[in-house]
């Protein structure tokens, strides 16, 4: 209970005073100095400016496992390159899809979702099971389902910061179960943050042997300072167009196994739904 009011506090006292203060600046004749406008403490930092992690599911061919960073199985951010126990409560506070594209097992591209742009790809022969070869290179594509997230770990460590939940491939069916969960709650005139979510990871066998696939359920009800805190976040990234810091992924239901080599640096610029 102590913890609960502490953070609850730290909430509340958080909120910005009525009037900015000023900065003020003593200069020697001579200087041209331009005072700082925004508020002590401040760096006026908005949603558009920050990146934003993505939370990666490893699987025995990713990098971070071949160079002993994580395990198959293991949740990762993508931003500190660490490992995110398990399981991992989390209140979503947006969502919005795109498309990426595997080459020979490597994410190579990650674009904006159109319904138009689904529908073409599907006349071309994409989202089959089996990837399409170009020139030799096994190429797939898929839709993927992306939810910003506020960790219950961060709030509890007073950083609540988003991190992006990616639902793709094998793991789609547990984003479309965090969506179905969601649109019941606003059925019922909720909001998608009213609840506590859980994601865990399982394991699974096909063709190409076994792989780690992610799975949702949903908890316990938000505490009043989670809500305002995922609140907070929602109103912040609303309208945004927010960095989403891309990193290594693969697709492990169409990779033999051992050969998918590492790739870096790919970013995709993602809108806000909700």
């Amino acid at each position: 209970m102590t913890n609960e009011l502490d953070m609850q506090n730290a909430v509340e006292t958080a909120q910005p005073e009525n009037e900015p203060k000023t900065a003020v600046v003593e200069a020697k004749s001579g200087d041209v100095v331009t005072a700082p406008t925004q508020p002590e403490n401040s760096f006026d930092i908005g949603a558009n400016d920050i990146s934003v992690p993505v939370v990666l599911l490893m699987q025995s061919i990713s990098k971070a496992v071949k160079d002993r960073k994580a395990f198959a199985g293991d949740l990762y951010d993508s931003l500190d390159e660490v490992v995110i126990p398990k399981p991992l409560e989390f209140l979503p506070v947006g969502m919005y899809k795109t498309i990426i594209t595997y080459e020979d097992s490597i994410k190579v591209r990650t674009e904006p979702w159109s319904h138009n742009f689904e529908m073409s790809l599907q006349k071309e022969g994409y989202f089959q099971k089996e990837p399409i070869i170009k020139n030799g290179v096994r190429i797939a594509k898929s839709v993927a389902l992306n939810y910003y997230a506020i960790l219950i770990k961060d709030i509890v460590d007073m950083t609540p910061f988003p991190k992006v939940l990616r639902f793709v491939r094998t793991s789609s069916r547990a984003g479309k179960n965090l969506s179905t969960h969601i649109l019941k709650l606003e059925d019922f005139g909720a909001k998608p943050w009213a609840k506590v979510f859980i994601l865990d990871t399982e394991e699974e066998s096909g063709d190409k042997g076994e792989y780690s696939v992610l799975k949702v359920s949903m908890g316990r009800k938000a505490a009043d300072f989670e809500m305002k805190i995922a609140e907070k976040w929602f109103n912040r990234l609303k309208g945004a167009t927010v960095t989403v810091h891309e990193a290594e992924e693969v697709d492990e239901t169409t990779t033999p196994q051992g050969t998918a080599e590492a790739s870096h640096g790919v970013k995709a610029e993602a809108g806000l739904n909700f």
